[in-house]
Formats: structure tokens, C-alpha cells, sequence
């Protein structure tokens, strides 16, 4: 059984609880055993249900789906086809549009999620914006990030303060090369500012610090690869060809002929008391006795 909202007469299961001071649209409906409550307004055909729940002053609208047990606050905005389930915490001033999918056990505080992209795992994008097909999961993070087109963020890797924003396809010299993409992975880190406009894939425990990798000579149908313990510090790179040079420039494990090296151990051959050093020694402890 259900039945009409007092405050905008969308339809509310029985079994829901929606507050008086919620707006609940004509065509929109609460059900299961969904909670909504605050000034929470919900406008076109969306949808709140299962466990979820709903409060502050957050604006659903369009096609939106609220459900699982995911937990959606404070000004947040969604709208568009976008969903939230699962475990998933949305909160803040966070917006998300178009056909994002936010689930698991993720977490979206104060960012812009706008494309058709996911956040899973136990993903976190902390003040973020992500346009386009961005995808975050494992236990990656995002914080103060701007991630645009085609970018994926797994495992452990993070991307702090800075910009990743390979070229969309009607950019690239020969159309005929695939998606451009970035990638990062495992434990790898990109961090304090660094921007890269071209594709790479970033895995291991390789870092991007303070760096700028640009450039329209892409033409290839593969990424270049920052692996194993490789680190660019403070590098600038506008041609994708010296990105290339600069890459191969590592040893296989990854050590940088950029970087200072570690110094070698010294050292030095083991001390040899001869047999008639060792019997003057002992005359001269007698003596002293």
C-alpha cells in the first residue's frame, strides 16, 4: 500500500518514511523502506528505495535512482540517470550528473561528477571534478583533482592537486588510433600539481610529481608506461616523443638517471693482527699490571 505526499503528492510506500518537508513530485515515488527527511526536494521520476536515506537540503531530480542503503546529504544535487547504491556516501555541496554511477562503498564529498562514469570499491573523491568516463575503484583516491575524458584510477593509486585529462579522439593527429586513455594503478601517485594532457599509464609504485606531460604529436594506438619505481620530479615535457625518451631513459627497475643515486656501501678490508703483534699486546698488559 501506498500513498500520496502531502507536500508535492508523489507517491510514498507505507512502509517509507518521508517527512512533511520533503517535496516529494507528482511523478516520483519512495518506496521499500527508504527514509527522507530535511528540506529535500524530489522533482521529475525519481526514485528513492530499499534502505537509503535522504537528508539536508539535497535535490534529486530527472531520472535519478537513490537506493540500496547508500546515504545521500547535505546540498548535494543529482540528476540526469544517475544512480547511488549500495553502501555509498554522497555528501557536501557534491553534484552529479548525467549517467554517473556512485556505488559499493564509495564515498563523493564536495565534487562534480558529470559524464558516465562510476566511483566503487571503496573509491573516495574529496573535492574533485570529474567529466566524461572517469572510473575510480578499489580503494583509490581522488582529492582536489580535475579528471576529464577517458580516465581510470584503481587499486591504491592516488591523484592529489592535480589535472588528468588525456585528448578526446578529435584531437589526435591519426583518427585511426584508439581511445585515448590514462590509467593509474596499484600504488602508483600523482601529486602536487602535475598535469598530464597525453595517454600513460601510470602503475606500480611509479610517481608524477610536480610534472607537466603535453603535447598533440600522439599517434599511436599504445600508452607509454610509467612502472616499477620510476619518478618524474619536476619534469616538463610538450612532445610526446621526448615523454618517450624520457621513459626509456630508466633502467628496468625503474631507477632514474634523473634522480641522485644512492652512494655504494664503503668498504674496507677487515682489520689482521699479525701473532707477533699479539705477543707485544700481551707483554705490554703484563707490564701494566
Amino acid at each position: 500500500p501506498a500513498h500520496r505526499h502531502v507536500n508535492g503528492k508523489g507517491w510514498v510506500a507505507d512502509t517509507a518514511n518521508v517527512a512533511d518537508s520533503v517535496y516529494v513530485g507528482p511523478r516520483c515515488a519512495v518506496y521499500n523502506f527508504a527514509r527522507v527527511d530535511g528540506s529535500v526536494r524530489l522533482e521529475g521520476n525519481v526514485r528513492v528505495f530499499g534502505h537509503s536515506y535522504v537528508s539536508g537540503n539535497v535535490i534529486a531530480k530527472e531520472d535519478a535512482h537513490i537506493f540500496g542503503r547508500a546515504v545521500v546529504r547535505d546540498t548535494t544535487q543529482i540528476r540526469g540517470t544517475a544512480i547511488i547504491t549500495g553502501n555509498a556516501l554522497v555528501s557536501g555541496a557534491s553534484q552529479i550528473f548525467g549517467s554517473f554511477r556512485v556505488h559499493d562503498r564509495a564515498h563523493v564529498a564536495d565534487s562534480l561528477l558529470n559524464g558516465r562514469g562510476q566511483i566503487s570499491g571503496d573509491g573516495h573523491v574529496i573535492r574533485s571534478a570529474l567529466n566524461g568516463n572517469v572510473n575510480i575503484s578499489g580503494r583509490a583516491i581522488a582529492i582536489n583533482a580535475t579528471l576529464t575524458n577517458t580516465v581510470e584510477v584503481l587499486g591504491y593509486a592516488q591523484i592529489l592537486n592535480s589535472t588528468v585529462q588525456p585528448p578526446p579522439v578529435s584531437q589526435l593527429n591519426n583518427p585511426g588510433s584508439a581511445v585515448p586513455s590514462v590509467l593509474v594503478e596499484d600504488f602508483a601517485i600523482i601529486v602536487d600539481n602535475a598535469q598530464i594532457l597525453v595517454p600513460l599509464e601510470i602503475k606500480n609504485h611509479a610517481m608524477v610529481v610536480r610534472s607537466t606531460f603535453t603535447g598533440s604529436d600522439y599517434t599511436n594506438s599504445t600508452r607509454l608506461i610509467l612502472h616499477n619505481q620510476m619518478i618524474a620530479f619536476q619534469r616538463r615535457y610538450i612532445s610526446y616523443t621526448d615523454l618517450a625518451a624520457f621513459i626509456a631513459s630508466f633502467d628496468a627497475r625503474g631507477n632514474s638517471p634523473h634522480l641522485p643515486q644512492p652512494a655504494p656501501p664503503v668498504t674496507r678490508a677487515p682489520v689482521q693482527i699479525v701473532p707477533g703483534a699479539r705477543r707485544m699486546m700481551r707483554m705490554q698488559e703484563e707490564v701494566t699490571t
